[in-house]
């Protein structure tokens, strides 16, 4: 469980990173992700982790309730 609210409040961060922080940032549009700057980077990467703990967590769970 603690996963799961870890999860959210990392996804959150980077959202928040993302859309508010990072809204006057000028990226290159014919690059791809590594050349954009670091805090962009930063945001997108606590939303991905965010997703992937928050999953984890919860197919942790199921298989122990399972078994």
């Amino acid at each position: 469980m603690i996963g799961i609210y870890l999860g959210s409040i990392i996804f959150v961060i980077g959202a928040v990173m993302t859309l508010f922080i990072n809204r006057n940032v000028q990226v290159p549009m014919s690059g791809d992700f590594w050349d954009m700057p670091m805090r962009i980077k930063i945001g997108i990467l606590f939303i991905i982790f965010g997703i992937l703990l928050v999953c984890a967590s919860v197919i942790f769970m199921l298989i122990t309730i399972s078994t």
